[in-house]
């Protein structure tokens, strides 16, 4: 069905954009953002969240970007509300949102479902169930296959 986490990313990943969080809502703690992610969704339901999880790509100096496993909450209008990472130009995510709550990480002892085994391999292996996604973000543009 797909050959690792990347294919499944780039063939069912949606591409989002970062927006500053939103008045009430705090930056957490650096280096749990599968938590920090989770929490920010679970800790202000007005705001109508979804985990996200995938890779993120954050500028770290002149000219350099660190590209990470990496989770963030989406917006209803798609938009990425990151707990752990600073709102920066050039920064942007490739994830996978998550439409049933009860797959997201523990907001305090979770961990990252695209790295975690028992999850990955049987997506890998038999594709996603339906309904397990939400219909959040930019579809990532197809190239043209070689002739």
């Amino acid at each position: 069905m797909f050959r690792g986490a990347g294919d499944l990313l780039l063939r069912e990943g949606r591409l989002f954009s970062p927006a500053p969080l939103p008045d009430g809502a705090e930056r957490l703690h650096p280096g749990f953002c599968f938590t920090n992610s989770s929490q920010l969704a679970d800790e202000h339901p007005e705001l109508r969240l979804t985990y996200c999880e995938g890779f993120g790509t954050a500028p770290v100096g002149a000219g350099q970007a660190l590209h990470t496993p990496h989770a963030w909450a989406v917006t209803p209008e798609g938009l990425a509300l990151d707990a752990t990472w600073p709102t920066e130009p050039g920064t942007a995510f490739l994830g996978l949102p998550f439409a049933d709550p009860s797959t997201w990480p523990h907001p305090l002892l979770g961990r990252s479902l695209l790295q975690e085994p028992p999850f990955l391999v049987v997506v890998l292996r038999s594709g996603l169930p339906d309904g397990l996604l939400a219909d959040l973000g930019r579809p990532v543009p197809r190239q043209a296959s070689p002739v």
